[in-house]
């Protein structure tokens, strides 16, 4: 009897059982802090889109806004955002391209106090950092939509 305990009470096979614990609480650590990770990318880049269509919004409510310029002030903020910014098709949803605006005509041919609607959306796996990691979001797309008057 004693013999048994005294091989218990041994720190060599002490160590092995901490060994042992620790690779099999590893996988739900790792798996708990990627989760962590992804949910902050989501939320960064649902921020940084909508803070791109608002920038975009303000813009085409100004008088005399031209559609490019649009589409050049929100992949500057895209890009200021860090965000990859892919192509960028107006009047179109495209769902092949990164990077969309839908529902802007020409800004030159809206009318004062008119709506001006931008909606940037991109798919999920485009900006995740492991692609695949929240099997609930594959196939979706994150967007940012801004409305405002034109002036």
């Amino acid at each position: 009897m004693n013999r048994i305990v005294d091989i218990l009470k041994d720190k060599k096979y002490m160590r092995g059982a901490a060994a042992v614990e620790f690779a099999v609480i590893l996988p739900l650590l790792l798996m708990i802090l990627f989760g962590i990770l992804e949910f902050g990318r989501i939320l960064y880049v649902n921020q940084a889109l909508s803070w791109a269509a608002r920038e975009g919004a303000r813009v085409a409510a100004l008088p005399g806004t031209t559609n490019t310029i649009v589409s050049d002030v929100v992949n500057e903020k895209l890009t200021e955002s860090g965000v990859p910014v892919g192509t960028i098709v107006l009047r179109n949803e495209d769902p092949d391209k990164d990077w969309i605006i839908t529902d802007l005509t020409n800004t030159t041919q809206i009318s004062p106090n008119d709506p001006v609607k931008v909606i940037i959306s991109v798919n999920y796996e485009d900006v995740a950092y492991v692609s695949g990691f929240i099997k609930t979001l594959q196939g979706k797309k994150l967007s940012g939509v801004a409305v405002m008057r034109k002036s």
